[in-house]
């Protein structure tokens, strides 16, 4: 699971929807079961 949080992360739901599934990738590189809160530059993703 990826998660990222308004309004740190993004305003916009497309920002927002970036950013979960870049820390959902995140995750899913750590293992199974695992969850990723976005913690990179805000202009990523």
């Amino acid at each position: 699971m990826g998660a990222a949080v308004a309004p740190a992360h993004g305003r916009t739901f497309k920002e927002l929807y970036s950013r979960a599934d870049h820390a959902l990738y995140r995750a899913k590189r750590q293992g199974k079961d695992g969850w990723s809160v976005f913690d990179g530059d805000p202009n990523e993703g």
